[in-house]
């Protein structure tokens, strides 16, 4: 559990609307479709205080971890942007990047917050499950969980899911903040050695879909968080984690493992339909019938269908975080940028967008607009052309 910050009262960011200076690093590749520039910053707006501008790129070596996780999310109804930082603010602003309002909670915002019926759901490393109204940051409610969130609330009938490090999923009432149900899944000694990943819960039919460090992928009751069925890994004791979000259509669910790579199941019951080896799966995203998958220095897209190749792409020693598509373009954050390739042949499309110490939070869509949280604290609008 990460230490708890003190209280802070509101504050406003300092904002920066013109484009960063030219000093900015841009990452490139001679393995692209056409050498051009693939993006425009519209406007960088700060998030977090205590840096007026991007360090230098070499400052990434001198860190062990990403600084900022949580991906900044879209809120069309308020014509706002709101982003959760490191320093514990969940911070609102307008398509324009001014600030609007800022709340502040008792921990870290690691994880995206999430909109749901005029009001932001967000998660804080202290234990904290906060309801703000969206227009205003006015808090409506805050639960303590008591266990440190790993994955961003998902709201779905009126319940808010969460999933934490201490391999729990809680089920709050998202009118009330009243606990509706806990399940806690037993940790398997035998398998101690992992990389300590939770999947982000997935509702659908019924079910709340989620995977543990323990390489076990497991089906809930959303009314009561009875296990309706669970599959672990095969074989082995080390890095079998299970930390995709698994992907919901009709009557399949998509889950991966560290170890087993990408599995098709029958969402009723758990019956394996198809596999495909990928060592090092860590991510899945099913868009524009492609199921996407992230693994350690690879990113790969596969036929929903049977699971065939369609391509791959090596990252080299960069491991892509979570998985976002824009316009036909796959975004791929990859520690010391972004990546954006061609979502259809896996191919570079021109440069890639690394500010200061790099990009590891996923990004946001809407249209053509994408929305990244850097390491430094920074927000930036980047318009695809």
């Amino acid at each position: 559990m990460r230490a708890r910050l003190p209280s802070a009262g509101l504050w406003l960011c300092a904002v920066a609307c013109a484009p960063p200076a030219a000093d900015f690093h841009i990452l490139s590749s001679e393995q692209t479709i056409e050498h051009r520039t693939v993006y425009r910053i519209d406007w960088r707006s700060q998030v977090r205080p205590e840096f007026d501008q991007e360090p230098p790129l070499d400052a990434r070596l001198l860190r062990w971890a990403p600084q900022e996780s949580a991906a900044p999310i879209v809120v069309p109804q308020e014509d706002e942007i709101v982003a959760g930082s490191s320093a514990g603010k969940l911070v609102a602003m307008g398509f324009d990047g001014k600030p609007r309002w800022t709340y502040a909670a008792h921990g870290p915002i690691l994880q995206a917050a999430t909109f749901s019926d005029g009001k932001i759901y967000a998660a804080s490393a202290d234990g904290g499950l906060h309801a703000l109204e969206a227009a205003t940051g006015h808090e409506l409610w805050s639960h303590d969980l008591g266990e440190e969130p790993a994955t961003p609330p998902v709201v779905a009938g009126g319940v808010v899911y969460v999933a934490t490090h201490q391999a729990s999923v809680f089920a709050v009432d998202a009118g009330t903040g009243q606990r509706r149900w806990h399940y806690r899944r037993e940790r398997d000694p035998s398998r101690d050695f992992t990389l300590r990943t939770v999947a982000t819960p997935t509702v659908a039919g019924g079910l709340v879909f989620t995977g543990f460090s323990d390489g076990t992928t497991v089906a809930l009751g959303a009314d009561g968080g009875t296990v309706v069925w669970q599959r672990a890994s095969g074989p082995g004791d080390q890095f079998v984690d299970a930390g995709a979000t698994p992907q919901v259509v009709g009557q399949e669910v998509f889950v991966a493992n560290y170890r087993d790579g990408i599995l098709a199941l029958a969402a009723k019951d758990g019956e394996l339909i198809w596999r495909k080896p990928f060592k090092g799966a860590t991510g899945l995203l099913l868009r524009d019938g492609i199921l996407f998958a992230a693994g350690v220095g690879k990113v790969a897209a596969f036929a929903p269908a049977d699971g065939s190749l369609i391509w791959e792409k090596g990252l080299g020693d960069r491991t892509p975080g979570l998985l976002r598509v824009a316009d036909a373009v796959l975004v791929v954050p990859a520690t010391d940028a972004l990546d954006f390739l061609d979502e259809r042949t896996g191919l570079r499309l021109g440069d890639g967008f690394s500010p200061g110490w790099g990009v590891d939070a996923p990004v946001a869509v809407a249209g053509r607009e994408i929305y990244v949280l850097s390491n430094a604290g920074w927000l930036y609008a980047l318009g695809l052309p």
